[in-house]
């Protein structure tokens, strides 16, 4: 007889970004059940230790978290690493006892432009292994994320469930969003994001404003560019969503003009989404991200990189019918990803997964989640599992 599940799920994060779980933090918890975050970056914890002793009880309760893995109660974990990392060599017959799902944002699995090359075809095939035979299912968060997958043979189309991002504070916009010349960039303040290109443009149009919001490496360089333009202000590093809905509601516009570095491309795209809304329409480089949450000339603006500048001109000069029908589709599109349209797709995959598949191909144990009929999905269009109707 198979052991009884422990109520909670764990999510073995390589970084942690509890951001990524809301939806699924809100299910569980609707049925008294908790996500609890473990992290993998052993030696990046160990540096903050050193210098912040405070930092040493999240490094002991991580490293003891994968320690006991060998004996611990059986568990639902969720493991979210970048292809081919190592790491798996060693935690993968830790988890073998475990219920075991991968959570991947990762589109290109062919292994040209992973973060972590494989250094011979043995770190290839333990990857395909335990995505094909161990893991009882994969969320990716985009279809690109799937295809991928599937194209490279890591696995079949129907052992891969989409489950976007969400965003779990109730968002809705006002009724206008301030000047319709009015600009917002929240982002990472990296090179990849391209902040620093937008300045030109906003040089050569006094009458248009941006607003940035975000911290990075690039924080004192921009604050010095800003520096000399009237028109282009900080607000300051990341805020909560609560302090950033009021933001995204005074701004007609926000822009991501994401730059692909590499390995890296904008595999989703939070601030969209949450911007979205609230009623301020994206404009965005088509990566792979973005190209799955805004539909061109209906909810927002695309374009190929290096094309933000002309986008910029053509909103401000937008015709006002045509700038409603764009605010009213994203409003409308922003709201399919609240976290509780977002929730039932992990209860999909949990509960269904769950009962026919693992490494040995048992049954296992149901994780007592409800699931009621079918609906149709308002972002991949096909059939969705609706937990709360």
């Amino acid at each position: 007889m198979a052991s009884k599940l422990n109520p909670d799920v764990f999510v073995l994060h390589e970084f942690g970004a509890p951001t990524h779980y809301l939806a699924l933090s809100f299910l569980l918890a609707r049925h008294e059940r908790r996500v609890l975050f473990r992290e993998l970056n052993f030696l990046a914890q160990v540096r903050h230790a050193l210098t912040n002793p405070r930092k040493i009880a999240k490094l002991v309760l991580n490293v003891c978290f994968v320690l006991s893995l060998r004996v611990r109660r059986k568990s639902t974990v969720v493991v979210a690493m970048a292809p081919c990392n190592r790491k798996l060599r060693w935690l993968r017959s830790r988890l073998s006892r475990h219920r075991v799902f991968y959570h991947t944002s990762h589109v290109d699995w062919s292994g040209l432009n992973w973060v972590y090359p494989p250094a011979s075809r043995d770190d290839v095939e333990t990857w395909r292994k335990w995505l094909s035979e161990d893991c009882a299912g994969i969320f990716a968060v985009t279809e690109a994320s799937k295809n991928s997958l599937v194209r490279n043979g890591y696995s079949n189309p129907d052992r891969i469930s989409v489950v976007a991002h969400s965003y779990n504070v109730p968002l809705s916009p006002l009724g206008s969003n301030g000047s319709r010349k009015s600009f917002l960039c929240v982002a990472r303040l990296e090179p990849c994001k391209g902040i620093l290109e937008l300045f030109s443009w906003f040089r050569e149009h006094p009458e248009a404003t941006l607003s940035i919001v975000g911290s990075g490496g690039l924080e004192n360089r921009i604050l010095r560019e800003i520096g000399t333009l009237s028109n282009v202000s900080f607000l300051g590093r990341s805020k909560s969503l609560e302090d950033l809905r009021s933001i995204y509601r005074r701004h007609a516009f926000l822009i991501q003009n994401s730059i692909r570095t590499g390995a890296w491309e904008e595999f989703f795209g939070m601030a969209i989404i949450e911007a979205m809304a609230c009623g301020c329409i994206p404009i965005a480089t088509n990566h792979a991200g973005p190209l799955e949450i805004i539909s061109n000339g209906e909810n927002g603006i695309l374009v190929e990189e290096g094309g933000v500048p002309k986008a910029l001109s053509e909103a401000i000069a937008m015709r006002e019918a045509d700038y409603r029908k764009l605010r009213d589709g994203a409003i409308r599109r922003g709201a399919q990803y609240a976290s509780p349209e977002i929730a039932s797709r992990w209860a999909m995959v949990l509960e269904e997964r769950s009962r026919v598949q693992g490494p040995a191909g048992n049954r296992e144990p149901r994780t007592g989640i409800r699931l009621a009929t079918a609906r149709k999905d308002p972002i991949t269009g096909g059939a969705k599992q609706n937990a709360f109707s």
